[in-house]
């Protein structure tokens, strides 16, 4: 549970309420009251999706046209499969290519790996196993040979084929052909930008972030951040600006961080989390456990002239 300690008291959360206790600081605070403040102000609830820690439902983004999610019982060779589908049905052209493999001569290319061809500007995929020979025992005209890629790689980029799959640490940071910004956590998709295209802004390891955020009085961690920005042009005069579009926490146990969302102040548990919501901002994290600094004063004489000395500790 997630609670504001500022204007009014926000849950957030799994329709919990915080004890009676949570809410004694706060002026006009009664025992009748059953969980509300007197005035004007009462509990309100907020979206509970102001921070993430599970990454965006691939399932919500499939209607988009030519995106396709990786199911894992069919790998990235099944998502590709289903996208070059839904081009021919479209009348686009197949990102598959139709050669087939020899043993004796060629470019290789061995199982786990996928063949990337520049057909005239478009994709065009070798997914089969073996030796492509060149000319002129194949076609090859208006074709380029580019290598070959892993198909277990977080992010394959090629000729405005997007494929993103990311494991249980990660978490990749999507801008679409809207400039909308998603996270995608433990899956992953492919994509063709036909309609727009889709930028791959970061790759997070969540555990391990940019920025450490100390006491400044004790010195001690009180958790990690790490902005993810996205450049863009402005328009005449303006040039490339960049954009801050998401913010991730790691947050150790028995600590907390507190956001804020216009009036209301919201305390964040322990764990991984990110912060997609522009008009939500991380105002400090905090630690709920006791926080001891050690003071040494200045000698200190009694009337026999004897030093005595003192260390208070906060």
């Amino acid at each position: 549970m997630s609670m504001s300690v500022a204007g009014g008291t926000t849950v957030v959360g799994a329709g919990e309420i915080a004890p009676y206790d949570a809410f004694k600081l706060h002026e006009g605070y009664s025992p009748d009251s059953k969980g509300k403040r007197k005035g004007p102000t009462e509990l309100t609830a907020v979206d509970e999706h102001i921070t993430h820690n599970e990454g965006m439902a691939i399932d919500d983004l499939e209607e988009r046209p030519f995106f396709v999610k990786i199911d894992p019982r069919d790998g990235v060779v099944g998502a590709l499969k289903k996208l070059d589908e839904q081009l021919q049905a479209k009348g686009e052209a197949s990102i598959l290519s139709k050669k087939e493999p020899i043993t004796w001569v060629g470019e290789e290319i061995t199982p786990g790996q996928v063949g990337l061809i520049n057909h005239g500007g478009l994709p065009k995929l070798l997914l089969r196993p073996g030796r492509y020979p060149g000319m002129p025992l194949r076609n090859w005209i208006a074709r380029e040979y580019l290598g070959t890629k892993t198909l277990s790689e977080t992010v394959i980029e090629f000729q405005g084929l997007v494929i993103v799959q990311v494991s249980q640490n990660q978490a990749a940071v999507v801008a679409d052909p809207q400039n909308n910004v998603f996270v995608i956590k433990n899956g992953g998709f492919v994509a063709l930008s036909l309609v727009g295209s889709y930028n791959i802004l970061a790759v997070i390891d969540q555990t391990h972030l940019s920025t450490v955020v100390k006491d400044k009085v004790t010195g001690a961690t009180l958790g990690w951040t790490q902005e993810v920005k996205m450049t863009r042009n402005t328009g005449r005069g303006g040039g490339d600006r960049e954009f801050v579009v998401a913010l991730f926490l790691n947050i150790p146990a028995n600590n907390c961080a507190i956001l804020q969302k216009g009036n209301d102040f919201i305390i964040i548990r322990a764990g991984q989390h990110y912060v997609v919501d522009p008009s939500v901002t991380l105002r400090g994290m905090f630690t709920f456990g006791e926080n001891q600094l050690e003071m040494s004063t200045k000698d200190i004489y009694t009337r026999d002239q004897v030093p005595v000395q003192l260390t208070i500790y906060l």
